[in-house]
């Protein structure tokens, strides 16, 4: 066609997008990594008490024994006394991501910790020590300021 002119958009519009969404990806991706770290940091935290040895918790008529009443101990329940170290050493954070998502998971498996189940549940004799739970509710704000900040750069 003489006299005409030829725009050809499509093609870098969807190069353009195709740039926007791995770098939007690589942001979440890095905001997921961010939340995962707070939360690992603060499951060991509560995973990692070295003020009380056995022999001292069993001095103070064992203070987590469900003879007592919730949260009678020197912490709160969700508080664990370190003996060996083992329980913090364990908390593993495990990253994943694909084409459209990303996660993360903090946890400890009982493969390692056999003994993790019952710390979590309680026993007959002791309440239930759920310092998982815990950390994952009090860092909610600090995952969705990591998320933001990743995603939006503030």
């Amino acid at each position: 066609m003489a006299g005409s002119v030829k725009v050809n958009g499509l093609g870098s519009v969807i190069n353009n997008m195709k740039m926007m969404i791995e770098t939007n990806r690589m942001k979440c991706i890095k905001g997921v990594n961010l939340a995962g770290a707070i939360l690992e940091t603060n499951m060991k935290k509560h995973a990692s008490l070295t003020d009380h040895s056995l022999k001292d918790l069993a001095d103070m008529d064992h203070p987590y024994s469900t003879r007592k009443s919730k949260d009678s101990g020197p912490h709160p329940d969700y508080e664990v006394h370190s003996q060996s170290g083992e329980l913090k050493d364990n908390i593993l954070k495990n990253g994943y991501a694909t084409n459209t998502m990303a996660g993360v998971e903090v946890g400890v498996l009982e493969s390692d910790v056999p003994h993790i189940k019952y710390l979590i549940e309680g026993t007959v004799k002791m309440r239930p020590r759920d310092f998982i739970s815990h950390a994952a509710v009090e860092s909610t704000d600090g995952i969705g300021i990591a998320l933001t900040t990743a995603i939006l750069g503030k």
